[in-house]
């Protein structure tokens, strides 16, 4: 990742204008939030998964073409907005409240027709706001969380905003010890159906993971 530049580039031939320009905030105090773990500026940045699993969606846009989205924790909304110009039906791009600024930016910027929302994990308001969705887009989103209910937050969240039928596609940086991630692997296992791909689908190294999760129905 890219904590100084502005304004990050993802280029691939089955954009429109062959790329999108996103803008990160890149304050010195947000950079030294971020490095030194002493807030939470995690959605002020574009972090090494989104262009990956940008790139697999302009590689595969099958996926998302015709189908509502729904990116969660989307910070800067790189794979978001990337599905919105490679045929997606309507696309929403979520993060915490305070932390919607850049997506409505970036949205804007890139010329798409992104709806912006809050959606603070767990929170039956903000998921009864948004309804449900064909795809979940999960980019990024286990970095240094550790707490077991977040983790659990997380897992409710993603199957109440998918739809039966619907898919979640993740992909997760491996950084943690995986037994951190269990009650995570678990509550997802639990509730859906899931696909590992290797990382050959995203033409990276094996430090990224691409896991596809199918609606099992209610439970």
């Amino acid at each position: 990742m890219n904590f100084s530049a502005r304004e990050i580039v993802f280029s691939h031939t089955a954009l429109p204008k062959g790329e999108v320009r996103v803008y990160q905030d890149v304050s010195s105090k947000t950079r030294e939030d971020v490095l030194d773990k002493v807030a939470d500026a995690t959605a002020c940045y574009v972090w090494d998964a989104a262009p990956r699993m940008a790139r697999w969606l302009c590689s595969n846009p099958q996926m998302v073409a015709g189908k509502s989205i729904v990116e969660l924790g989307a910070g800067v909304g790189l794979p978001g907005i990337v599905s919105a110009q490679i045929g997606a039906k309507s696309v929403t791009l979520t993060d915490k409240p305070n932390e919607l600024r850049l997506l409505r930016e970036n949205s804007s910027a890139a010329g798409v027709d992104c709806m912006v929302k809050p959606c603070t994990w767990a929170d039956k308001d903000d998921m009864a706001a948004l309804g449900t969705f064909d795809v979940v887009l999960c980019s990024d989103l286990l970095y240094d969380v550790d707490a077991q209910d977040a983790q659990v937050a997380l897992c409710d969240t993603i199957k109440g905003l998918c739809r039966e039928g619907g898919t979640v596609y993740l992909v997760y940086h491996f950084r943690e010890n995986m037994a951190l991630l269990m009650p995570f692997m678990e509550g997802m296992s639990a509730r859906f159906d899931s696909t590992a791909h290797d990382s050959e689908a995203l033409d990276i190294d094996s430090e990224y993971w691409l896991m596809e999760y199918s609606c099992k129905g209610l439970v």
